[in-house]
């Protein structure tokens, strides 16, 4: 290469660095925002993946409500390609405090490397009477659970059952502060059968302090699954496979153990009855024996010794009444005990694991398509300065044209200027963009998902598809335009290029108004009209700029207050209760009663849910929940019921169901359809849709009590309820009362549903952020760079005002009023394009079981539209200093 050209290229730099600058700058922002949120969420994937592997979190679990004992173990070594741990656990509340705790096993002093603990701060227990503790409790109760501080647990928890897993000591000293990959959210630690229902935190004792001959769960590790990364479709399908493996090992499992307890209880029950038998014997023979020595007693006068053994009497016979009774009661438990239900359940069922991939899919999604069109608007630009710049040096090209130079030759130095803004640029923001945007959405989850640390990839394919289409956008105008120019005979490009033949436009022809308007504004109109590709450029590229700025705008504005609206329009209620499923009719009526006298509950709606779920089909199957309710009950107080288009009530239909909008949506179903569905039996039952209602969370199919009885042939009886509490601060002290009664299994509480679902949503709002000044900045580097090429054009044009007498603010006005006007028109198309877009990014982010509301503020247009205009005049003001220096004989004389 001619060091002629090489000296030319640098200089080009030096001389129009401010437009070299913005090249590297729009080059750099595209690819690094391109690159970066693109790697965003496979870095959350594999970060978590990471943790997983580290720490050995298990494939699976198997979980019994009755237990799990030594056949057990048999069977599940009869299922190959596994790896498990048996281990014990159990709830219990602490002294003091009263937080429900659920306490492990230390799994590293045992076999099988399984579910290993992220310590933060101490260590794990060694020997017996030692304990570490969940870092939440550590978080929200500071100094009460300390290292070396004492945490004790009083009598909640403990159970009858020898049998059954129990703490050896109630009294503990705090050594460790732990965080655990079993609990992936930070905040949510699952469901108990004690006090409120609801787990507060984990605790981790030597396994020596867990006894009891039955295990609580199975910890299982699939063989196959090892080398497969979490979340990925090859590790699921894997674990499906043992997860259907272990299910038909256990299938008729049951029957056997409801048979093995009920001969177990029976035994006691029957030496009991034995007794008794013996005992009233005894009682006879001491009647017969009182009776015969009465009328003697009374002779002597020992009347009273005769009413004390008359009374010892009847209290022993009042005794055996009711060892009786509570025999029979006994014993008609034992005769309605259901069978047990075996659990195997994946890692979607940990809290957190679920909803941390759906998370990275969100991200994933918005990765689809921001990025590109982000990269699409700078490549609009950089493609606009190159293809400028080329016929900027139109006297260059011919003048080395004439002096023999090639046409590669010709184009080097276009060829080094741009390659050296792209390559910087990619490189720089590339590597800039590949770490900072990963980590800003990893930091925001991180809020709600606790991580040992942010694993970072860098994704080849997607760095080499960026500059490839960076060096293609840059370098491909350059050649395309000088191969054009080089047509033209040599004479011809020594000279400047003809301006443009000046002709009359459509609105001269409306003399009564062109008439009215002054030489500046007759001038812009021209100018509109006459550099009709330029100006499109600057139109489209205010456009696409608007467009993502209002997207990044609408998305937080159709996230913004959705939690509070699902969980207080949509559905208002404080608290669900389930109950018992084995109740009859007269139990649910005493347990409504026991709801409804309860301190604190200001309201009750006794409701029927069932979980169905979809047929297999084209889409996956979706649980869907089935819920009953009383049309003459006052359901409204709880469930809006609202039209998902104009947000108008619907009643509860007589001969049909109501759906919620996601469900319909997602099998493009309208009112008149039907919605068949599989019940628990795996039947189909066609459900004829009369109305589609507001939600936003899961699917729901509503029904009333006498249509359930007609379609399905059976009683609808309540199997929960939904409440209103006096005051939302009573929540814990009703649903420790509520749990006192055996036939109630759970309580759970809206607001903590509410605020997963918030902490979800605000940390989406953290991405979102980053759309908005991404997309900010990217809109005031194409204002930047797209006015500096107009103006540098038009260098002859300004000076020759200049020259004849224009002041500098009437040459600021003299270019850019045609500024303002494209940029008006192009924020008009970005706003209409941005909702647009907006709603098909919301559609790309929505799960099966989310749908978001399509809606833009006011004030978001309004933001748009400012930000832009201001972008806009901060450009205007630095150009206006450039034209006030303008030296207007080198411009007049440049085309000598």
């Amino acid at each position: 290469m001619k060091k002629t050209l090489l000296k030319n290229a640098r200089r080009e730099i030096i001389k129009t660095w401010p437009r070299f600058l913005a090249l590297l700058g729009i080059i750099l922002l595209g690819i690094g925002f391109f690159v970066g949120i693109r790697a965003a969420a496979p870095d959350m994937l594999i970060s978590a993946h990471r943790y997983y592997q580290t720490h050995h979190l298990q494939d699976l679990s198997v979980q019994s409500t009755f237990g799990l004992r030594q056949a057990d173990r048999e069977r599940i070594e009869r299922v190959e390609g596994i790896d498990y741990l048996p281990y014990k656990t159990v709830d219990r509340q602490s002294e003091g405090t009263e937080l429900l705790f659920h306490i492990f096993p230390d799994f590293e002093q045992m076999p099988g490397n399984f579910n290993k603990w992220w310590i933060k701060e101490g260590r794990l227990p060694q020997k017996e009477g030692e304990i570490a503790v969940d870092a939440k409790v550590v978080k929200e109760y500071g100094s009460t659970f300390q290292i070396g501080q004492k945490l004790s647990f009083n009598q909640m928890g403990v159970k009858d059952d020898p049998k059954a897993p129990q703490l050896k000591e109630d009294q503990f000293v705090i050594v460790g502060i732990l965080y655990s990959p079993l609990y992936m959210d930070r905040l949510e630690r699952g469901y108990t059968q004690i006090g409120n229902g609801h787990l507060n935190a984990f605790a981790v004792v030597y396994p020596e302090d867990l006894v009891g001959e039955y295990d609580s769960a199975f910890a299982i590790r699939v063989q196959a699954a090892q080398g497969e990364k979490a979340y990925s479709e090859s590790y699921k399908e894997k674990i499906k496979a043992s997860q259907s493996q272990l299910e038909e090992a256990f299938k008729d499992r049951g029957p056997e153990v409801l048979k093995e307890t009920k001969r177990q209880a029976q035994e006691p029950l029957d030496q009991a009855k034995q007794t008794i038998c013996q005992a009233k014997e005894q009682l006879r023979q001491k009647e017969a024996f009182l009776s015969a020595a009465q009328e003697q007693l009374a002779i002597q006068g020992q009347e009273d010794t005769l009413k004390a053994a008359l009374k010892e009497k009847d209290k022993a016979k009042e005794a055996l009444n009711r060892q009786e009774a509570q025999i029979d009661e006994k014993e008609k438990q034992l005769q309605t005990l259901s069978e047990p239900k075996y659990f195997i359940n994946d890692r979607s069922h940990l809290p957190g694991v679920k909803e941390y991939g759906q998370n990275a899919d969100r991200i994933a999604a918005i990765a689809q398509v921001f990025p590109w069109l982000f990269f699409l608007v700078a490549i609009l630009v950089s493609y606009t300065t190159m293809t400028r710049m080329v016929d900027e040096k139109r006297l260059q090209v011919g003048t080395l044209k004439a002096l023999g130079y090639s046409q590669v030759d010709i184009a080097m130095e276009f060829f080094i200027y741009a390659s050296t803004a792209t390559c910087f640029g990619a490189l720089v923001g590339g590597s800039i963009g590949n770490f900072l945007f990963p980590w800003i959405i990893c930091k925001s989850y991180a809020m709600m998902y606790p991580l040992p640390e942010i694993v970072y990839g860098v994704y080849w394919k997607d760095v080499f598809l960026s500059l490839a289409i960076g060096l293609g956008t840059t370098i491909g105008p350059v050649f395309v335009t000088i191969h054009s120019l080089l047509l033209e005979k040599t004479a011809e490009l020594m000279r400047p290029k003809a301006p443009k033949v000046g002709g009359h436009i459509w609105i001269e022809k409306c003399r009564f108004l062109w008439n009215k308007l002054s030489f500046l504004n007759k001038i812009t109109l021209r100018n509109l009209f006459r550099y009709k590709g330029r100006n499109l450029m600057m139109v489209l590229g205010v456009m696409g700029c608007t467009a993502l700025v209002i997207t990044g705008l609408g998305i937080g504005d159709s996230i913004s207050g959705l939690a509070y609206r699902q969980f207080n329009v949509v559905e208002s209620y404080d608290g669900l209760v389930q109950y018992a499923s084995d109740l009859q009719a007269e139990d649910v009526d005493q347990v409504n009663t026991f709801i409804h006298q309860t301190k604190n509950v200001a309201d009750v709606l006794p409701l029927r849910i069932e979980t169905w779920h979809t047929p297999a089909g084209q889409i996956a199957q979706q649980n869907v929940q089935l819920k009953v309710l009383d049309a003459s009950s006052n359901y409204r107080d709880y469930y809006a019921l609202s039209d998902s288009n104009n947000q108008s009530p619907l009643n509860l239909p007589k001969d049909g169901v109501l759906v919620t909008q996601k469900l319909a949506k997602l099998f493009d179903l309208k009112v008149g359809d039907e919605l068949p569905l599989m019940n628990d039996k795996e039947e189909v039952v066609n459900l004829p849709i009369k109305g589609i209602v507001e939600a936003y969370i899961g699917h729901s199919c509503i029904m009333s009590k006498d249509y359930y009885q007609e379609k399905l042939g059976k009683e609808a009886l309540a199997n929960s309820a939904v409440i209103q509490l006096k005051q939302l601060e009573a929540f814990n002290q009703v649903a420790e009362t509520l749990k006192s009664d055996n036939r109630i299994v759970g309580v759970g509480n809206t607001q903590t549903f509410q605020k997963a679902f918030k902490d979800t949503l605000e940390a989406l709002n953290t991405v979102t952020l980053i759309l908005i000044v991404a997309a900010a900045v990217l809109d005031f580097i194409v204002l930047y760079s797209l006015t500096n090429i107009n103006v540098s054009e038009r260098l002859l044009e300004l000076s020759t005002i200049k020259v004849l007498g224009a002041f500098s603010h009437e040459m600021t006005l003299y270019i850019f009023k045609e500024l303002l006007i494209m940029t008006g028109i192009g924020i008009m198309l970005g706003l209409c394009g941005g909702l647009r877009l907006t709603v098909y990014i919301l559609e790309t982010v929505e799960i099966d079981t989310m749908i978001f509301p399509h809606r833009i503020h006011g004030i978001s247009y309004l933001i748009a539209t400012v930000l832009t205009f201001t972008f806009t005049e901060i450009v205007i003001g630095i150009m206006h200093i450039k034209l006030k220096q303008i030296d207007m004989v080198e411009a007049l004389k440049g085309v000598e």
